[in-house]
C-alpha cells in the first residue's frame, strides 16, 4: 500500500532530521497492540517508524 497522507494536519507529525510537514506513509501494518507505520519526508527522503497504540479510557 502505498499512499500520501499531509501527516502534520492530520497528527501533528514532522520529520526527526530536518522538521518538515510533509511526510508520505509508505506501509502500515497492525500489531497487537495499535498501528505501526513506515514514514518517509519528502523534503529531505529520511524515513522512520511511527507506532500509534490502542487507548482504553474505561
Amino acid at each position: 500500500m502505498n499512499f500520501h497522507q499531509p501527516a502534520a494536519s492530520l497528527h501533528g507529525l514532522l520529520c526527526p532530521k530536518c522538521q518538515s510537514p510533509d511526510l508520505r506513509t509508505l506501509e502500515t501494518r497492525p500489531t497487537a497492540s495499535g498501528v505501526k507505520r513506515r514514514r518517509q519526508c519528502e523534503t529531505c527522503g529520511h524515513r522512520f517508524t511511527t507506532v500509534e497504540k490502542v487507548r482504553d479510557d474505561r
